[in-house]
C-alpha cells in the first residue's frame, strides 16, 4: 500500500493509506497525489496544510519574508540561522533572528 493526499487548490486536506491513487479518485472522489514518507520523490511527505505545485509538496509558508527554496522545498528565511550554538526564534518584525532566553 502507498500514500495519498487529497488536495484542494493544491493544498493537502487530508492523507490516507491506499491501494492506488485511481482507488482514492474513485471511491472517495476529488484530486489525490501519491506522497512518499521517505521523500524520494516530490521532496516532503504530505502533510495537512502541505502545497503540493505539481512538482513537490512543501510547508506552509511560516513568514512572509521567507522564501522557498525549490530545490530542497524548505523555506528560508532572509538571513541565515546563528551558528553559535545558542537558540533563536525569528522575529518578522524586526527581520533578524532573536536569542531565547530560558532563564
Amino acid at each position: 500500500m502507498a500514500y495519498y493526499a487529497q488536495l484542494e487548490n493544491n493544498i493537502v486536506t487530508n492523507v490516507i493509506q491506499a491501494h492506488s491513487k485511481n482507488w482514492c479518485e474513485t471511491v472517495l472522489g476529488g484530486t489525490w497525489q501519491e506522497t512518499f514518507i521517505d521523500n524520494s520523490q516530490f521532496f516532503h511527505y504530505a502533510g495537512l496544510g502541505y502545497n503540493f505545485d505539481g512538482t513537490g509538496f512543501y510547508s506552509p509558508q511560516p513568514y512572509p519574508s521567507w522564501t522557498l527554496d525549490k530545490t530542497q522545498y524548505i523555506w528560508k528565511a532572509p538571513k541565515s540561522y546563528p551558528t553559535d550554538g545558542k537558540m533563536y526564534n525569528w522575529s518578522e518584525q524586526n527581520q533578524e533572528w532573536e536569542v531565547i532566553n530560558n532563564g
